[in-house]
């Protein structure tokens, strides 16, 4: 003969009734947020989305430069496939930590071996080879 658990099913309805009756007492006793606590909530929402955007927007990224004839040039996101008209080999870029301190020539923080193509009638703008393309880049004023 086995053992069974005997439970009054009086006493489970009225349990099961009580729970709703304190159920009910706490949703009519809730109140809405307060101005204080809803600005407590989005404040720092905003705040940690503004950073997310702002760091996947590339506003703090500082950018690749290379370094030739004594002036510094920004790599830009500007891509051509041919080369215009007078552009010329001159050399292969040297990576080095920062370019702004180097004092060589095609001293670069680009981290893939590319080319440098000048002009010498155009020195504002500069091409380096780079996927297959050129990346324009510009003398940094």
């Amino acid at each position: 003969m086995g053992k069974g658990v005997n439970i009054d099913p009086n006493f489970a309805a009225q349990q099961q009734s009580l729970a709703r009756m304190q159920a009910l007492k706490q949703a009519k006793s809730a109140s809405a947020v307060s101005g204080k606590k809803l600005l407590w909530i989005l404040v720092p929402v905003f705040v940690v989305a503004a950073i997310i955007v702002l760091l996947f927007s590339g506003a703090f990224d500082k950018g690749n430069h290379v370094r030739y004839g004594g002036a510094l040039y920004e790599i830009s996101d500007s891509v051509v496939y041919e080369l215009p008209e007078g552009y010329a080999p001159v050399g292969t870029l040297i990576h080095v930590d920062d370019p702004k301190k180097a004092a060589e020539d095609l001293a670069s923080d680009w981290n893939l071996e590319a080319q440098l193509f000048i002009n010498p009638s155009e020195p504002q703008k500069a091409y380096i080879s780079a996927y297959g393309a050129y990346l324009e880049i510009k003398k940094k004023k």
